[in-house]
């Protein structure tokens, strides 16, 4: 009869629906997973009571060290101020006067035990009379006579004698304390264990009764889903399923026809990352590779040309100078944008959104970009206009007094400077440019209109094209074709957009949509100028750790203009380590690219020297790509200077450094 009884429901509960025997399954382990969930919950707040207990004992027994170490400190330099009548032995004793009531106001607030709040007015009592004595012999002062000082400075060594036995005893008591709080810790902790043991058993009891539930003929099938979907993440071939018509068997079928699919596509989508990973590794091996290759032989171009530059008085020669200068400046613009493309390309650009003031930054620009513009006889001027909506006008009374957008300063600056330089490069003689701004709801534009020859129509759509010059190449005027294509990938990261139009014969407009900044908050630390580094006079050795020579007789020569340093030189890590351990210099100059360690365990091996923890190090490297700055100004770098090299900004740096 039981057995008949068993025979039905098993029967019964193998006829019922999928949807009704997967509630009883989840409902189970889930009561069970509460249940856990609530017991951690309140072990958990136990064992943090306990910890904290622990912390607040450890607390309260370091701020009683630290009332008897101030006052002891306090004491001995007022012996020696007596005995010596120099006030410096004073400075523990000040020290004491301003610190010593905040241990005693946190053992206040920490301290709970009765017999401890007891021991604690006595210290308190204790240390005020202490201090009260040390006080009156400091006004005493060193000519008292000894018969004088003599019974002053027993009755406070009596003082202090009795504080350092109240402070054992409250140590005493603390310790006591300490370790009945560990012990309810490790007792709350074994509660916890047993609590975890205690769910882990229900847990797996209740997965038992789950699975028991579950049986019925759709176990080994289920088993039979698992294993293949184990074998599909291990990559192996499936199992087929047996045919069956029911739920669980067009599961198996569409499951198979999935893991096939899934398969191949997980493949290929492995090996697409590990192509595009590969890519990305390649691309800034080439960037970071690239920079250093092209600005090395730069830096001693320019530098030197710099130095020329200021030594050479006949004009024939400053002009020779001058071709120098520019075409290698043009080269590094060429770099530099190639760089560009390069950072946007592999996602590496950085751009910092602020709220920038627009008609600052063009006067900035407009400032820049006059000089060339006076070649010519170009005339630049600016016009803001707050609102362009004609359909939907907006009070000049609600609009704010200055345009902000949310930009990067200094890209937007590249951006409009290069458009200026276009402007100004491929206007007529006598021409005009024209910087309007404008805002239309939450965007603002800004407008170069120029009065050239503009753009012909068939050119225009390759105009944001790299490289392509549209012809300019065999004209006299400079350019790589690469402006207007960083420039618009520029303007676009920062969430806006850049176009043009031009007509022949009538000049060309170029603008740029960006939007408008809210919260406008401008640091008045900002617009104050910085204060101009005096130039340092004191006598200091500098250590250049350099590999190129050319890069080492620059910086040799431009140092041999400062008779106050010295410097010295290694071409490789180690040397350069060895000298700065003999010599301490004043200032380590390093590049990051030597033959035998690379400047970053340089740097790392100079701040893990204790005694040359803060001697500043200034980086010198053709690598200029922002991920590197910042990872080696975050690594303990003082500053970092980009080859080739701004005389001007080398020096200043310098002397800021050894300042």
């Amino acid at each position: 009869m039981k057995h008949s009884i068993q025979i039905k429901m098993s029967q019964w509960w193998s006829n019922q629906p999928l949807r009704l025997k997967g509630l009883v399954v989840i409902a189970v382990p889930v009561l069970v997973l509460l249940a856990a969930l609530v017991s951690g919950y309140v072990m958990s707040l136990e064992s943090r009571q306990a910890q904290q207990g622990i912390q607040r004992t450890l607390q309260i027994q370091h701020d009683i060290q630290e009332v008897h170490t101030l006052l002891a400190e306090a004491a001995t330099g007022v012996r020696g101020y007596l005995l010596t009548g120099q006030s410096n032995f004073l400075e523990p004793y000040r020290i004491a006067e301003t610190d010593l009531p905040k241990p005693l106001q946190r053992l206040r607030l920490q301290i709970r035990d009765p017999q401890q709040v007891v021991l604690l007015g006595r210290v308190a009592a204790l240390a005020a009379k202490k201090s009260e004595g040390l006080h009156h012999l400091v006004e005493l002062g060193s000519n008292t006579p000894s018969s004088t000082l003599i019974p002053i400075l027993v009755s406070n060594k009596m003082v202090l004698d009795e504080l350092r036995r109240s402070i054992d005893i409250m140590r005493t008591r603390e310790e006591l304390l300490l370790q009945q709080r560990e012990e309810y810790a490790e007792q709350v902790h074994q509660r916890a264990m047993i609590a975890t043991a205690f769910a882990g058993i229900a847990g797996a009891l209740g997965a038992l009764l789950a699975v028991l539930l579950f049986s019925t003929g759709i176990v080994r099938r289920v088993h039979r889903l698992a294993d293949n979907a184990e074998r599909l993440a291990r990559g192996a071939p499936l199992v087929p399923a047996e045919p069956a018509t029911d739920e669980l068997g067009q599961l198996a079928s569409r499951l198979d026809h999935a893991s096939h699919l899934l398969a191949t596509r997980s493949a290929e989508a492995e090996k697409a990352y590990r192509e595009a990973e590969q890519a990305n590794h390649a691309k800034t091996e080439f960037l970071s590779r690239t920079s250093h290759e092209l600005r090395t032989p730069l830096n001693a171009i320019l530098g030197f040309a710099q130095l020329l530059e200021r030594d050479l008085q006949e004009p024939a020669a400053r002009d020779s100078v001058a071709h120098i200068l520019k075409g290698g400046r043009h080269l590094l613009a060429l770099i530099n944008e190639v760089l560009d493309i390069a950072r946007i390309e592999t996602g590496l650009i950085d751009i910092d959104l602020q709220a920038v003031e627009v008609d600052n930054l063009l006067r900035e620009a407009v400032a820049l970009i006059t000089p060339i513009a006076d070649q010519t006889g170009i005339d630049i001027s600016i016009k803001l206009d707050q609102n362009i909506d004609t359909t939907n006008p907006i009070n000049p009374a609600d609009q704010p007094e200055k345009i902000h957008v949310l930009a990067d300063r200094k890209r937007l600056l590249q951006v409009m400077l290069n458009l200026l330089s276009n402007a100004v490069k491929y206007n007529e003689q006598n021409g005009n440019v024209s910087l309007n701004v404008m805002t239309q709801g939450r965007r603002a534009r800004i407008q170069v209109r120029d009065t050239g020859k503009g753009i012909p129509t068939q050119l225009q759509e390759r105009l944001f094209t790299p490289f392509d010059r549209l012809g300019a190449e065999h004209r006299s005027s400079e350019g790589t074709g690469l402006g207007l294509a960083v420039s618009r990938q520029i303007v676009r990261a920062m969430g806006g957009d850049i176009e043009m139009t031009s007509s022949p014969g009538k000049g060309s407009t170029f603008w740029i949509d960006l939007p408008v900044a809210d919260n406008i908050a401008i640091n008045p630390a900002a617009l104050t100028p910085a204060p101009i580094q005096p130039r340092l006079l004191r006598n200091c050795t500098v250590l250049y750790i350099e590999d190129q020579s050319s890069n080492l007789a620059l910086v040799e020569i431009l140092l041999s203009r400062r008779s106050n340093i010295t410097l010295i030189s290694a071409s490789s890590g180690s040397a350069g380590l060895a000298l700065a351990i003999t010599h301490r210099p004043d200032l380590i100059l390093l590049d990051l690219h030597l033959p035998d360690m690379d400047g970053e365990q340089v740097l790392a091996s100079v701040r893990a020297t204790p005694a040359m923890q803060g001697t500043p190090i200034l980086i010198l490297s053709a690598d200029a790509l922002p991920s590197t700055i910042t990872h080696m100004m975050s690594a303990g770098a003082n500053a970092y200077l980009t080859k080739p090299l701004d005389v001007s900004l080398f020096f200043s740096t310098l002397d800021r450094l050894l300042s």
